[in-house]
């Protein structure tokens, strides 16, 4: 996994962590998919701003997110390799 990229995981993995987050005000950024005129996140993409470690079975990764109030912020979480999905 490349810092400063997106990832794709599984979505129930994406809302959990975006659950968590939330927690902490923190909403997690991720892609849009533009449907006609209208942009939608895609609930499957994550951006990583920094891989600060990997185990055998996942990666401790720094997420690119902002505040509820719109000010830059990072989260830091553990994403097992089982929920990523290949491109």
């Amino acid at each position: 996994m490349k810092a400063q990229s997106t990832i794709r995981v599984k979505e129930w993995f994406r809302d959990k962590l975006a659950t968590e987050a939330r927690k902490y005000h923190i909403l997690l950024n991720g892609e849009y998919d533009t449907v006609g005129e209208v942009q939608m996140l895609n609930h499957e993409t994550l951006r990583v701003e920094a891989v600060l470690g990997e185990t055998e079975k996942a990666f401790r990764v720094v997420l690119d997110g902002e505040t509820t109030f719109g000010n830059p912020h990072t989260y830091t979480a553990w994403i097992p390799k089982s929920v990523i999905i290949e491109a």
